[in-house]
């Protein structure tokens, strides 16, 4: 077993192949933009998405909070978060009412918030009232659009 590790690390030092620090814990869309991991998909996908909303939407998620919790490794986080992020950037949405909470691949970060809140698949997106009770979550991948699920979780809360 000894032998195989050394291998490994042998094989790794020679071909040049570095280990992938992972974003955890709280992160920025700033940090997003620059992870090595997640850049390219973030700036596509930011880019390419054209949001469909409403001022209607705007004033019912003005008062909100939402809660990002997904993986920069992860397919899904890759395509929906950067389309989320330029849906709450449109609206204008108050940045000190989103919470961006990145986890490694066995679903762990250092604040203890995927056990809080059940996250069993990422990227899930959970809008809260301002007290922090959930009103409804967008999980993996939405329904119809985001914009869509969003109009429905917040149709519900009123």
């Amino acid at each position: 077993m000894r032998g195989l590790a050394i291998a490994i690390l042998y094989v790794l030092c020679v071909t040049g192949v570095k280990a992938q620090t992972v974003l955890s814990g709280n992160v920025t869309q700033a940090q997003l933009a620059a992870d090595a991991e997640f850049k390219d998909a973030y700036a596509k996908e930011y880019e390419q998405y054209k949001p469909q909303v409403s001022e209607q939407l705007a004033q019912k998620l003005r008062s909100k909070k939402v809660l990002i919790v997904m993986g920069t490794w992860c397919a899904d986080s890759k395509m929906q978060v950067p389309r989320l992020l330029k849906i709450l950037n449109t609206l204008n949405f108050p940045q000190q009412q989103l919470t961006i909470i990145a986890v490694d691949n066995k679903k762990k970060e250092p604040h203890a918030l995927v056990k809080k809140y059940r996250i069993k698949r990422v990227p899930t997106f959970i809008i809260m009232n301002t007290k922090g009770k959930t009103l409804g979550r967008i999980t993996e991948k939405p329904g119809k659009t985001i914009e869509q699920d969003l109009e429905r979780i917040l149709a519900k809360a009123n």
